[in-house]
């Protein structure tokens, strides 16, 4: 690896870290889902199977590389996208996915978009800005399995909402 490759590698690490600590955190203070937060563990454990399968694979691949790999494969299986590498690992996520209940998906979401972004290199001010305008940019964006993520972050049950008002 040159110098550069490994200092986009070292750069890289610390961002994805950043993002992990980041989904820990705010994941853990939803309390309304404890099945979700021990399903996300899930996750973890699997995105350490995938590390050390990589290193099995390729034994001089830095762990830092192996670890970048199972988060791309994360985010990923988050975006729904098919993962070749690793395809059960697909299945685990949308396990953990199915396991937030349905009130808090919008919340969830902002979560992981926000994370996502904050490995890209923003700060969650950015992130969160940029989630924001997502939002915005269409009131479909808005909407998760009957709930709507309204503009003050407050998720309103739309179907208990057309029936109080009716």
């Amino acid at each position: 690896m040159t110098k550069d490759e490994l200092k986009n590698v070292e750069d890289n690490h610390r961002l994805m870290k950043k993002a992990m600590r980041f989904f820990n955190k705010q994941l853990k203070a939803i309390p309304e889902c404890p099945e979700a937060l021990g399903r996300w563990g899930g996750v973890k454990k699997d995105m350490n199977r995938i590390k050390r399968q990589l290193r099995k694979q390729v034994p001089d691949m830095p762990v830092k590389v192996a670890e970048l790999i199972a988060f791309d494969a994360l985010e990923e299986a988050i975006d729904h996208k098919p993962d070749q590498l690793c395809p059960d690992f697909k299945e685990t996520v949308e396990d953990w996915w199915e396991s937030v209940p349905l009130h808090v998906a919008p919340i969830a979401h902002e979560i992981m978009n926000v994370g996502f972004d904050m490995s890209n290199g923003f700060t969650e001010k950015e992130a969160r800005q940029l989630h924001q305008k997502w939002l915005n940019e269409d009131e479909e964006h808005r909407m998760f399995n009957g709930y709507f993520y309204a503009p003050d972050g407050t998720v309103v049950n739309m179907e208990v909402q057309i029936l109080a008002e009716a």
